[in-house]
């Protein structure tokens, strides 16, 4: 994201996390966008009797399954996003909820993937 909050400093061809894992030769690099430190600060992080949707992704899946344990410690629904290589769809989703949020003044807002 860029400082006054107006865009992204990187977008759909790579990603915060690609970039650091490039940084970062041998880590095991998983991201997880959390919903907002306004709703993990909160009593609880449903919406109704939903709770929020967290995507992760990345490239080792026994640092993913560490991820997706931590997720459901602090109660969100954690959705395994796939690849690192996705987190630069992620990141731009989160993007979107940061707008609503706080340009928008929609307060707090978060993720909820449907699946039939």
């Amino acid at each position: 994201m860029l400082p006054d909050m107006s865009g992204m400093a990187v977008g759909t061809t790579t990603s915060a996390a690609e970039e650091i894992a490039k940084l970062s030769p041998g880590a095991r690099v998983v991201e997880a966008l959390p919903t907002f430190a306004e709703v993990l600060n909160s009593p609880s992080r449903l919406f109704g009797d939903q709770l929020t949707t967290v995507f992760y992704s990345g490239d080792d899946e026994e640092a993913k399954q560490v991820v997706a344990d931590l997720l459901h410690e602090i109660d969100v629904e954690p959705i395994d996003a796939g690849p690192l290589k996705n987190a630069r769809y992620v990141e731009p989703a989160m993007m979107l909820l940061i707008q609503l949020a706080y340009t928008q003044k929609l307060g707090q807002v978060c993720f909820k993937l449907l699946r039939r």
